[in-house]
Formats: structure tokens, sequence, C-alpha cells
């Protein structure tokens, strides 16, 4: 007999599903180590590494539950994956809705409005951290982004550092390609000796727009927020119907078809399908003092 659809659509979703999480899991690995020159990403905070193994070794996790409840007929193993899939899902959605009213502006819940606030800030410590303490990342981190240096107050910082401000944008925009970046904000500098509106304007004037990199990393999860929203959405989908088919071979597939029913006999000693009755679909005969009686 053959297998049934919800089988097949199980067993096909997990395999791809545990071959997508091996391939995040070595790419981050290979972006995580620089080798092969993966640059994208390679400036990216090392907490975004974490997340990816994160996520990569979760999805193996439960693709891995799903086959093997499946394949060995183990119904706590399919069971727990059912619940622990539409769980995830239900979660998914959630931090996708809320995610996507933050990031273009919409309040929700003062538990996510607040970081999301400051998310400008934290990106800005992040980036000044690598351009001080860790300048291959910081250089990594301007040639994935095309920028130069994080933002124009964090120019005046260098008094904090106790050096020149000439000194403090070669660590700020260090290389060739951001020296006439570094010109123009030294005459930027001399011109408004602290940081002002009327230093920002000087910059908006006189500077190419997207030359700083906070900028250019805000506009990219601005713009990226979509494409990643359509993905988060075909995988919530996708663990909705994993979920159902779940349920489905747990309580309405034989196990000829792939599921966990056990069939019956009909009179012949032949399996019959799910909820086929034992005569065959002849009328039902009881036995009785008088005679055959039909019921």
């Amino acid at each position: 007999m053959a297998k049934s659809w919800y089988y097949v659509i199980f067993v096909a979703t997990n395999l791809l599903a545990f071959l997508l999480a091996a391939a995040i899991l070595i790419e981050t690995g290979l972006m995580y180590k620089q080798s092969f020159s993966i640059a994208t990403g390679a400036g990216m905070p090392v907490i975004v590494y974490y997340a990816g193994f994160a996520l990569g070794g979760l999805i193996a996790l439960i693709s891995f539950l799903g086959l093997y409840g499946v394949w060995y007929k183990n119904i706590l193993a399919t069971t727990l994956f059912m619940l622990v899939d539409l769980v995830l899902a239900i979660a998914l959605l959630v931090i996708l809705i809320v995610t996507m009213l933050s990031v273009n502006n919409v309040s929700t819940i003062p538990a996510v409005d607040g970081p999301i606030a400051n998310i400008q800030g934290q990106l800005k410590d992040v980036l000044l951290n690598q351009a001080i303490n860790d300048t291959k990342t910081w250089n990594m981190t301007e040639a994935t982004f095309t920028c130069c240096g994080i933002d124009l107050n964090s120019t005046y910082l260098y008094p904090s550092y106790g050096v020149t401000d000439e000194t403090f944008l070669t660590m700020l925009q260090p290389g060739e390609e951001c020296k006439a970046t570094r010109n123009l904000i030294l005459d930027i500098h001399h011109a408004h000796p602290t940081y002002s509106n009327e230093s920002e304007a000087m910059a908006n004037a006189t500077m190419p727009a997207g030359s700083f990199c906070k900028d250019k990393i805000i506009t990219a999860i601005h713009t990226n927020t979509v494409a990643v929203a359509g993905i988060a959405a075909a995988l919530i989908v996708v663990m909705f119907a994993t979920s159902f088919a779940a349920y489905k071979l747990l309580c309405r597939v034989t196990t000829v078809a792939g599921g966990f029913i056990t069939p019956k006999q009909d009179q012949n000693g032949g399996q019959l399908a799910f909820g086929a009755p034992a005569n065959g679909g002849k009328p039902q005969i009881n036995q009785v003092s008088n005679g055959n009686q039909l019921v």
C-alpha cells in the first residue's frame, strides 16, 4: 500500500529542515572562523554567531525528533515533536508580529518598545568597541557595508581617549578609502568644535549620503525586514503543516500508510483502511433465536 500524503509531506519537510539546519551550522561556523574569505556578516557582533548556532541546533533537534518518531513508530517522540513544533510556531508568529510593528515604529508593549528604542545606542556602543578594541573586525564591518566611521557624534569623543581628533578619526575611519571622509570631518570639527545641530547640518550638506556605518546598518535592517518576515512567515506555515501532519499520522493514518493506527481486519483477514467497517460495507447481521435479523 502506498504511503499517505501526510507521511510523505512530514518526512520530506523534516528532512529538508534537517539539511537546512546543517547548512546554517556550517555557514555560521565558517563565518565565525572567517574561513574561505567569507566576509558577509563577518563584522557582526559575536552574539549573531551564537544565535546562528542556536537556531541551527534547534531546527536540527526538532527535525531529528520528528523523523525518529515516525520512522520507529515512537508515539512519545512524535507527540513531543507535534507539541514543540506547534508551540514554537505560535511563539514565532507572535515574535514576528511584534517585531514588524516595532521596527516600523508602531508602539506595541513596553517590554518591547524599550529595547527597540535603544537599539541605535546599543549598535553605536558595539561599533565603537570594535573600532577601538578590535580593528580587524571593524575593518571587515566597514568593508561589508562600504562605510566609514560610526556617526558624526562619535567623532567628537576623542577627548575621552586622550588623543587628537585627527588620530581618533584614523582609528574610527582607517584606510585610504576613508581619507576623503576624514578630511571632511576635520573641516566640520574646525568649524564646530563641539557636536551640535549645526555640525550635523554641515555634515549633511558636505558629506555623501550613507557615509557612516550606523546609518547603513540601520537602513539594511529596515530594508531586509520584508524579506525576513517573508521567510519567517513561510517557516510558520511549514511548522503548522508538519504539526497537522503529525496529528494525522498519530490519529488517522494506518501503519501500512506510514501512520500509527493498527489497521482493522476484514472477514477474510485482509487489512482495512482507517474507519472502514469490518464487514466490508455489507449490512450488519445479528443472530437471534428466530433466525437472522438485519439491523
